[in-house]
């Protein structure tokens, strides 16, 4: 199940420096809990975009590569709390920083 884009804006020295810019996708072979997903996308964008802020505010420092490894468990962690269980496997696709 293909995810739209998901970005975060990066800042630093009080300024916007650029974007982070996910793709990525669930896989998820139980065609139940597929459903349950696609029902709850709205919820699963909102916990992705949130844990993205958190990673752009708390754990990435300008001018580094993006923990692609972080990023995902990050996103796995907000899969299965908002879907109530596991099941769902985030798989990324691309993990890029766009500066400004």
């Amino acid at each position: 199940m293909p995810l739209a884009p998901l970005t975060a804006t990066l800042q630093a020295d009080y300024r916007l420096r650029g974007i982070l810019q996910i793709e990525a996708g669930l896989e998820i072979p139980d065609s139940r809990l597929r459903a349950r997903a696609e029902e709850m996308m709205p919820r699963l964008r909102n916990a992705y975009v949130t844990q993205l802020s958190i990673y752009a505010g708390a754990n990435y420092r300008y001018g580094e590569m993006p923990d692609a490894e972080r990023i995902s468990v990050m996103l796995q962690r907000a899969t299965d709390e908002v879907l109530g269980q596991e099941g769902a496997r985030v798989l990324l696709g691309m993990v890029v920083i766009h500066d400004r």
